[in-house]
C-alpha cells in the first residue's frame, strides 16, 4: 500500500474480515463503522473501496493503479461522500435523496458504486427513513458505509439491516508509542494531554497534539483550577482563583468542556486516595502524589458534585457569569 493517506493503524480483525468478504464475494451491501473521531472509520471505508477497485486484485490495494489513485484523490465518479455541511448540525432528507439520486445508474468507471455517509448519526429521522428505503432495496453493485460515533442514534430498522464494525480503541501507551515513532514535535505535557484525551483514537491524539482546540484550552484551564486549589492559602488568593474563571472562560461550550475535565481530575484524586489506583485519566502519577497531599477525598467529592451541578445548570441555559462565580466560590470553599 503506497498511499500514506490510507494507512489504517490497528483494526487488523476488521481489515481481515472485510478483505475476506470481498475475496469471497460476500461483502454486505451496507455497513456501520462506529468509533471515535480519528479512529480510522473513513479511512477503512475508502480502503475497502480501493481494494474492490484495485486493478491488481490483491489482499491489499496497491495504491498505484489508476483506480486506486482516483479513489485516493477523491476523483473517482463512482465513490460518493456525504457529510454535515459546516453551517448545519444535521443531514436532511433532501440531501440524502440527492446523494443517492445516481444509485440506480450504471457505474461510470468501476464495476460498483459506493456511498459513504460521514457523521451518519446526524441524519434526521426523515433522512434515515429515506436511507432505509435504499438499504432495504439496494441497487445491484451498490455499497453503503455509514460513519458514526454512536450508532444508537440511528433507527433500529437501519441498524438491523446493516453490519456493524466497531473500530479499535488503543491503550494510552500504544498511542504514545506511535506518536513518538512518527516523529511529531511535542512537549511532555502536550503529549500527556493528547494521549489522555484521545478516547483511544490515534488520529484524535495527533489532532490534539498538532492543532489548537477548545479541548486543549479546557484542559489547561482545569489544570490551572486544581493547581490553584492545591496552592490555596500559600501564593494563591481567592481573587486570583476567581480570575481563572472570569478571564479564561468566555462561552458555554468552553465551560462545559472545563466541567468535563474537572470531573475527570477529581475522579483521579478520589480513586488514588481511596484505592491507591495508579490508573490516571487526567493527571500523571507524579502530579497526583503532589496534589493528593492537599486535596482530600471529601473535598474532591464535594468539588465533583459542584462541577456536575454547574454542568447540568448550563444545559438549562443558566446565566454563565453567575454560574462561573458560584462555581469558583464552591470550589474554593470546599478545599
Amino acid at each position: 500500500m503506497k498511499n500514506d493517506n490510507f494507512v489504517l493503524l490497528g483494526n487488523e480483525e476488521a481489515r481481515q474480515y472485510l478483505a475476506g468478504a470481498i475475496s469471497a464475494g460476500k461483502l454486505s451491501h451496507a455497513y456501520i463503522f462506529e468509533g471515535a473521531t480519528g479512529s480510522g472509520r473513513k479511512t477503512l471505508a475508502r480502503r475497502i473501496c480501493m481494494l474492490m477497485a484495485c486493478s491488481e486484485h490483491g489482499d491489499e490495494p496497491c495504491g498505484l493503479c489508476e483506480n486506486c489513485v482516483a479513489v485516493a484523490h477523491g476523483t473517482c465518479p463512482d465513490i460518493h461522500m456525504l457529510t454535515v455541511e459546516e453551517e448545519k448540525k444535521t443531514i436532511g432528507v433532501d440531501e440524502v435523496r440527492n446523494f443517492f439520486a445516481t444509485a440506480s445508474l450504471t457505474p461510470s468507471v468501476l464495476d460498483f458504486k459506493a456511498y459513504i455517509i460521514d457523521k451518519a448519526d446526524a441524519l434526521t429521522l426523515q433522512a434515515q427513513n429515506a436511507l432505509l428505503k435504499i438499504i432495504e432495496e439496494p441497487p445491484s453493485h451498490t455499497y453503503i458505509f455509514l460513519i458514526c460515533e454512536n450508532s444508537e442514534k440511528l433507527l433500529s430498522t437501519v441498524r438491523s439491516r446493516t453490519q456493524k464494525i466497531i473500530m479499535q480503541a488503543f491503550e494510552a501507551p500504544k498511542i504514545e508509542e506511535y506518536i513518538k515513532k512518527i516523529g511529531i514535535a511535542y512537549d511532555e505535557e502536550s503529549l500527556h494531554f493528547a494521549v489522555r484525551n484521545a478516547s483511544g483514537s490515534i488520529g484524535k491524539a495527533i489532532e490534539l497534539l498538532t492543532e489548537k482546540t477548545l479541548d486543549r484550552e479546557a484542559y489547561d484551564i482545569a489544570r490551572s483550577v486544581v493547581s490553584a486549589q492545591n496552592s490555596k492559602n500559600e501564593e494563591i488568593s481567592y481573587f486570583d482563583f476567581l480570575k481563572i474563571f472570569s478571564d479564561k472562560i468566555n462561552s458555554r461550550e468552553l465551560l462545559l468542556k472545563v466541567c468535563s475535565c474537572l470531573t475527570r481530575a477529581y475522579a483521579d484524586i478520589i480513586a488514588y486516595s481511596v484505592k491507591n489506583s495508579d490508573d490516571m485519566n487526567f493527571f500523571t502519577l507524579d502530579e497526583m502524589n503532589r496534589i493528593s497531599c492537599n486535596i482530600g477525598v471529601d473535598s474532591a467529592i464535594k468539588c465533583s458534585e459542584a462541577v456536575m451541578k454547574t454542568a447540568l445548570l448550563q444545559q438549562s441555559n443558566v446565566n454563565i457569569t453567575l454560574s462561573l462565580a458560584v462555581l469558583a466560590s464552591m470550589l474554593w470553599n470546599n478545599i
